[in-house]
């Protein structure tokens, strides 16, 4: 993305930053280090691949990212997908994507409602207008909120959902 497209990247991963991924990390991205470099006309591209989990919750399935030292049964050391909803939902960004490559991803659909207007049988340039000046948010999940994610594709190569994101936006990003 940097190279081929010019997009600023902060890469997490360890081998990167030769630190692990913790929740505390990850709450100081959403909540200090992004909110500091988004304006209002910036895009967002966020790309999770780890593990996920989601809990029986009284109004539908509570949804959890699993950091690096998450500890087993204690969801208090997992990150919350209301909380990455409400981190994300403030940044200033005009555009945003989330790629939620992960077991039970689709419990982010939980974490919360907004009013979605129906798309008209017919859409006028007008309208057509507003939708690409409008700002866009959407969320993308490689699971629904009770299925496994295929993780590997045989040795330690990235999941399906990854390869496949890759191969649209790069020229051959895999062997």
């Amino acid at each position: 993305m940097r190279d081929m497209h010019g997009y600023e990247t902060i890469l997490l991963t360890e081998p990167e930053t030769n630190q692990p991924v913790t929740r505390a990390r990850l709450a100081a991205l959403f909540t200090e280090e992004l909110p500091a470099r988004l304006g209002e006309d910036d895009r967002l591209l966020v790309y999770f691949a780890g593990h996920g989990v989601a809990l029986d919750g009284d109004d539908g399935p509570r949804g959890y990212l699993v950091p690096q030292d998450a500890r087993p049964g204690d969801s208090a050391s997992m990150l919350a997908m209301t909380d990455l909803h409400a981190w994300l939902t403030a940044l200033t960004c005009r555009h945003m994507l989330a790629i939620l490559d992960c077991c039970f991803a689709g419990a982010f659909r939980w974490a919360a409602t907004r009013h979605m207007e129906a798309l008209p049988d017919v859409i006028y340039r007008e309208r057509y207008d507003r939708y690409l000046l409008s700002p866009a948010w959407q969320v993308l999940t490689s699971a629904a909120y009770d299925q496994k994610a295929l993780d590997v594709l045989g040795g330690n190569r990235p999941s399906a959902a990854a390869r496949r994101m890759a191969a649209s936006i790069l020229p051959s990003p895999w062997p």
